[in-house]
């Protein structure tokens, strides 16, 4: 009897890692859940910003920070699904894209926003630009790659895509 709980509770892990517990779609909208809830508080910092209040713009960062970081922590609770992990590791680049643009680069942008615009260099300008078209490039290549891993995932798992309206 012992031997078959040791078994059991060896197996668990296992049994847990391959999602065996959830539908095909339920994993697909676990990860776009995640994915929006970013979005959505992606959207609440640039409000901040619009409002030029130093203090709101740092708590809408330190709180974009964290929806982004847990939603990486529930991609790694997630798992593949069924060995199919494709979806979630473009997933895990998009969410890695947003968390890097976050904390590497919008405070820099929001000092320069919160600037008197008679203060603003054009060598200030010219970076903030180029910053964000790096970053908007890199972010419609991974919103496509998410976009096909998502595709395939429902192709291989008889799922019909709905477009969000």
């Amino acid at each position: 009897m012992k031997r078959l709980i040791l078994l059991i509770v060896l197996l668990l892990p296992v049994l847990f890692s391959c999602n065996i517990r959830i539908t095909p779609a339920a994993y697909n909208d676990t990860i776009v859940s995640l994915q929006i809830e970013i979005q959505a508080q992606l959207t609440t910092l640039e409000h901040a910003l619009d409002a030029k209040d130093k203090d709101r713009v740092n708590g809408a960062i330190e709180q974009t920070t964290a929806v982004i970081d847990s939603a990486i922590a529930r991609l790694d609770e997630l798992g593949p699904y069924k060995g199919d992990d494709t979806m979630r590791q473009v997933a895990y680049k998009l969410f890695n894209l947003y968390r890097h643009y976050v904390v590497e680069y919008f405070r820099e942008i929001a000092t320069l926003k919160m600037k008197d615009p008679s203060n603003i260099t054009d060598e200030e300008i010219s970076a903030v630009k180029a910053l964000d078209t790096k970053l908007h490039t890199e972010q419609t290549k991974l919103d496509y790659a998410f976009e096909q891993a998502q595709h395939d995932f429902a192709l291989k798992h008889n799922l019909i895509i709905e477009e969000a309206h």
